[in-house]
């Protein structure tokens, strides 16, 4: 009890740039010979839990040359404000920009809004689920820009599965549009550092002409805790 009155009392007194928590992730790779690849995989994600406001903040690039021709080439960054009624319930408001000229668009602006609830929420389990209009500004590789007025659906999961390993999932979907999963399995190395596998998924549901519905990346990085 004296421990959480600490905590509560903290983040009372916390400032705009205190109480901050994240990781940094990396993933590298270099091969020469019958192939010469070169790719670089790089995340942030950064998080302050107060007492009424929750904030969420994550970027990551991934671009890959596969001798001499660009194989993957995508970049993403997201804010995302909660408020929170109790510890369960709370509305959401999420902006975000991604680059992924693979899927066939330059930029992608998401702006959404709705509700959330922790439908888990326990010592190394938890489920949360959202759900919410969504507006979108694609502008194509090809020319040419869309607005489109949808809902979005999505769910982050977490399971400790023990001490040292641990298994994530964060999943959208965009009605008529796109959805996407990233799954990880993370595994500590240190108090800070960690070895990160993460397979990502991503689907539209009408694509450009000439260009596949489905991408998919696999990836190994480290990860450094904050």
């Amino acid at each position: 009890a004296q421990r959480e009155a600490a905590r509560i009392e903290g983040l009372k007194r916390a400032g705009l740039f205190d109480a901050w928590s994240g990781s940094g992730e990396l993933g590298v790779n270099y091969t020469t010979g019958n192939t010469r690849d070169t790719g670089v995989a790089l995340g942030i994600g950064l998080a302050k839990d107060g007492i009424q406001f929750r904030h969420k903040i994550g970027a990551f690039v991934d671009w890959q040359r596969s001798n001499g021709v660009l194989a993957r080439n995508r970049y993403a960054a997201d804010y995302e404000l909660n408020y929170k009624f109790n510890e369960r319930l709370y509305l959401y408001a999420l902006a975000g920009w991604e680059r992924n000229t693979f899927a066939g668009y330059t930029s992608r602006f998401t702006e959404s809004g709705g509700a959330g609830y922790s439908l888990i929420k326990r010592d190394g389990l938890y489920l949360d689920v959202t759900a919410g209009p969504v507006v979108q500004q694609t502008r194509y590789v090809g020319g040419g820009m869309d607005h489109e007025l949808s809902a979005r659906a999505a769910v982050d999961f977490g399971w400790r599965i023990s001490e040292d390993l641990e298994l994530t999932e964060s999943a959208a979907v965009v009605l008529g549009g796109q959805w996407t999963s990233t799954t990880a399995l993370t595994y500590a190395l240190t108090d800070t550092l960690s070895s990160r596998a993460t397979f990502d998924v991503i689907h539209e549901s009408e694509p450009p002409l000439g260009r596949r519905a489905t991408d998919t990346a696999t990836r190994l990085s480290l990860v450094y805790g904050f």
